[in-house]
């Protein structure tokens, strides 16, 4: 699999890039400030449909802008595909659009498994000095890449997890029936 393109637009500090790239490696290199990293974060948005730095959605629109747009374009095993991800904000709430091909989809985690990705970052040192629950959630996200149903299966566990850990908070309250 290799990513082809990326066009932004509104995205981060890029008001409009369209570059192609070469299948292999790629080498991204500049000063600071110009991009590199908003060029990586992306790419894992269009992997993944999330920010890998940003704490809301907002923040990847550029200022002064109401819209951003993302495109990647990959092949994998001789056919190609794109993502296509549009986010706006009318000043009260931001809005997330995702299409795979051209083809509007619904939910976040349909994006998984079609552009893989594994990012490091400084941040990243936490998956050392925090405790499991860092490790287990950075490997469960690359888990969700590989498989739908390990997603799946993730995401139910922790329905119930949530809803165990609230009816013990109940009848440690005398409330409930256990």
């Amino acid at each position: 699999m290799w990513v082809r393109g990326l066009t932004l637009s509104s995205f981060r500090n890029f008001k409009y890039l369209q570059t192609a790239l070469a299948s292999g490696v790629n080498i991204i290199h500049g000063d600071n400030a110009q991009g590199k990293t908003n060029f990586l974060e992306a790419l894992f948005y269009c992997a993944t449909g999330r920010s890998s730095r940003a704490a809301n959605e907002r923040e990847l629109i550029s200022f002064g802008c109401e819209t951003a747009y993302l495109r990647a374009e990959m092949e994998r095993e001789g056919s190609s595909r794109t993502i296509d991800v549009g986010i706006r904000n009318d000043g009260a709430r931001t809005y997330k659009s995702l299409a795979v091909d051209r083809v509007p989809i619904r939910r976040t985690v349909d994006l998984y498994g079609l552009l893989l990705v594994v990012m490091f970052s400084p941040e990243d040192l936490r998956l050392v000095k925090a405790g499991p629950a860092e490790r287990r959630a950075f490997m469960d996200m690359e888990i969700c890449q590989l498989s739908p149903v390990y997603c799946h299966d993730l995401k139910q566990y922790h329905h119930a997890l949530k809803q165990r850990n609230a009816l013990l908070k109940e009848l440690q309250k005398g409330e409930g029936s256990p």
